[in-house]
């Protein structure tokens, strides 16, 4: 496996594409090994591809970015879900041939494990399906894709984990309702936000962007929208007057954007500073709106808690685990695009008492026989009384399914299906 780091400096995509082109042109006796490389800006994305050949496994970093932006802005706390999957503590996702399972269902797999929990298959044929129907068939060569601790937790159990049918809601899922959001800064990932919201929301939603940059080269950049209504103003974000002049308290959502017009640290020093006048306003006028924010650095999502925001995104350290991943298991890549992709399985967090009676005791394995039932499959949960408290913010995935749980209005469950 050779790993390409991303160059330093000014147009890294440049670079990437010259060391891509010298390792394609270059003699291998006994063949090229698999090549993993991250490119920085989606339109160079193309030509990689063709500068790499076969072989060669890119991660999309402003794209995979942007989707989980907008995925954090929907279900807060999905950066923590993400941070666990891809570092090398807790759980991470891994595949593997289950013979004792050929001829049984999907659904039947998703009771046989006590201490993992299967999200889907790679078929023989290569197709990979994240969440399948329940009655899907395990076919010989298909492989399993679990949540795990580790390889040695991945173990079939001989004994079934009661289902508790008493405790398991019935409650249907609220038709979507249209939302006004706030996006405060723009970078090069915005169009991709925009054009992400607009494949989920639902018609009637709207979008604001205020940035120092906004106006017409913030319309120019979007592609025509189906559902969305996009308006602009210029802004400086870290203003206390010009956020009181937007009046954030109109909104259900406010997304925060690292300005790509500063360097990283200074970027990130302007977004704490938002996020801090935003909490003083929130608290003050006892709203409700949720908040998420990009970082560059990790160092700073401490800092960043005081400013008790939904979520934080920072892109630069989950692309180097996305990276560090894929390099491990290339086919991890096909996993966390479809993921991330508003047309296929999403991960997701819903509210708990669509899965459990609040107050009522059950265990996991009646989670997710109950999200089976709705056509989802559930991997953990989130206590909100956590969801400030690092480093899991109330995130538990792939806990034993034996063990008693009672879940809360407020709590959510992680789920992965169509939301």
């Amino acid at each position: 496996m050779i790993l390409v780091p991303t160059p330093a400096g000014e147009d890294p995509d440049i670079h990437l594409i010259k060391a891509l082109l010298s390792l394609h042109h270059r003699s291998w006796p006994n063949g090229r090994p698999p090549v993993v490389a991250t490119v920085a800006d989606s339109t160079n994305m193309p030509a990689a591809v063709l500068a790499g050949g076969a072989g060669v496994h890119l991660v999309d970093a402003e794209d995979i970015t942007a989707r989980l932006l907008v995925q954090s802005r929907r279900h807060p706390g999905l950066s923590a879900v993400c941070h666990e999957l891809l570092t090398f503590e807790g759980n991470e996702i891994y595949t593997r041939t289950e013979p004792a399972l050929q001829g049984a269902t999907y659904g039947d797999a998703l009771a046989a494990y006590r201490t993992a929990v299967p999200i889907g298959l790679r078929h023989a044929t290569g197709t990979l399906a994240l969440n399948p129907p329940s009655h899907t068939l395990i076919q010989a060569g298909d492989e399993l894709i679990l949540v795990a601790a580790d390889q040695a937790s991945i173990v079939l159990s001989g004994d079934r984990v009661p289902v508790v049918e008493s405790a398991i809601s019935t409650r249907a899922r609220p038709p979507q309702a249209a939302e006004p959001t706030l996006i405060l800064g723009w970078n090069d990932r915005g169009p991709t936000i925009v054009n992400l919201l607009d494949a989920y929301l639902p018609a009637g939603s709207t979008i604001h962007v205020a940035a120092t940059r906004a106006g017409t080269d913030v319309e120019a950049a979007l592609h025509p929208l189906r559902h969305l209504e996009v308006t602009t103003s210029q802004c400086d974000p870290t203003s206390r007057a010009a956020l009181h002049q937007l009046d954030p308290a109109r909104y259900e959502h406010v997304m925060v954007l690292a300005d790509d017009g500063f360097s990283g640290y200074h970027a990130d020093s302007r977004t704490l500073v938002t996020l801090l006048h935003l909490r003083d306003m929130k608290e003050r006028g006892g709203d409700g709106y949720g908040i998420v924010s990009e970082l560059n650095d990790d160092a700073n999502r401490r800092l960043a808690q005081i400013t008790k925001a939904d979520d934080f995104v920072v892109s630069a350290k989950l692309i180097s685990l996305l990276v560090t991943q894929v390099a491990k298991n290339p086919h991890l890549t096909e996993v966390f695009t479809e993921l991330f992709d508003p047309s296929d399985a999403d991960v997701f967090l819903e509210p708990a008492d669509g899965y459990l009676l609040p107050g009522v005791e059950a265990n996991f394995g009646t989670v997710i026989e109950a999200a089976r039932r709705r056509g989802e499959t559930a991997i953990g949960y989130r206590k909100q009384v956590f969801a400030h408290v690092p480093p899991l913010y109330g995130v538990v995935l792939n806990p034993d399914k034996a063990e008693p749980l009672t879940l809360t209005e407020a709590d959510r469950v992680v789920v992965i299906g169509k939301s």
